[in-house]
């Protein structure tokens, strides 16, 4: 996969740079309501805050609950309520808690599940990084950051983080040495497939949003001025997009880029409304053609 989005790369890129996510492509209108349903989700996650794998469901209290991930044979979910707490959901549904924090902007799980990080808050002060594993709970590293940089990811015992002075750069927790993925700052990270999405400039100033390997920072996948990156499927196949300048829940607009790899030329988006927390929605899929 990543030797066939190197190829796209090359060939695609001066398009890509050039053009707007989805210009000049035409566009489909669905209605989700008149759509049968579908089956049911294949993979465990989270319905609201229930947690659901096949026939199995656990329910998780709190006001906010996310789920981070396979880990020790079983799998983490955050739980926020008047702290944030990581509870770990083994096959049979029994539920313990692994780490209790009184306050938390963010819990990470390393890609290989062996530690939680977890982004405090401070209220004006330094920013900490806990790194706890994630079988005992124990607390293994501590460091406190300024400039309130975001938590990308983690994986193995480094932690990729991005802020608008330093960029985006990778925190070895081992070490302590910090080093620098790119100059760009990043929103948005998945690195298991070793790509992130990052800004040229403040988009509230004309910034476009730019994916790229973590890897090969400097070589652009996909580039949109308009849209930024809000999630990636596994395989790569698809990107889902939302307005670069979104936040939260996102303006009325969202879509997606559907094809063999980001970074293929598009043959036209699909789209249609839904009806989410009073608001009506569109989303949109674009099929990347084949070359």
């Amino acid at each position: 996969m990543r030797t066939k989005l190197a190829a796209i790369a090359v060939a695609a890129s001066a398009a890509l740079v050039a053009a707007p996510a989805f210009a000049g492509v035409p566009t489909t209108d669905l209605d989700p309501a008149t759509l049968g349903r579908g089956a049911d989700v294949a993979i465990p996650h989270l319905e609201g805050k229930t947690f659901v794998d096949g026939d199995l469901r656990v329910p998780l209290g709190g006001r906010y609950a996310w789920l981070l991930g396979a880990s020790g044979g079983g799998h983490l979910v955050a739980v926020n309520a008047m702290s944030t707490a990581v509870r770990r959901i083994d096959a049979a549904g029994n539920v313990s808690t692994v780490v209790k924090t009184p306050t938390a902007a963010s819990v990470h799980l390393s890609e290989n599940g062996r530690r939680i990080v977890v982004t405090g808050v401070t209220g004006g002060k330094a920013q900490p990084r806990t790194i706890y594993s994630a079988t005992t709970g124990e607390p293994l590293r501590r460091r406190t950051f300024s400039g309130y940089p975001t938590t990308l990811g983690m994986t193995g015992a480094k932690v990729l983080l991005s802020d608008w002075k330093r960029g985006t750069y990778w925190w070895a927790s081992g070490s302590g040495r910090l080093t620098t993925v790119s100059k760009r700052p990043a929103g948005y990270a998945d690195l298991g497939n070793d790509l992130f999405a990052s800004y040229t400039a403040d988009p509230y100033q004309g910034g476009c949003t730019v994916l790229s390997r973590i890897s090969r920072p400097g070589r652009t996948i996909w580039r949109s001025c308009k849209e930024r990156v809000e999630s990636i499927s596994p395989d790569e196949r698809l990107i889902a997009t939302v307005d670069i300048l979104s936040d939260g829940i996102g303006p009325a607009t969202s879509s997606c880029a559907r094809g063999p790899a980001p970074g293929w030329p598009t043959t036209g988006p699909v789209s249609g409304s839904a009806r989410s927390h009073g608001r009506t929605t569109t989303r949109s899929c674009s099929t990347p053609t084949r070359r």
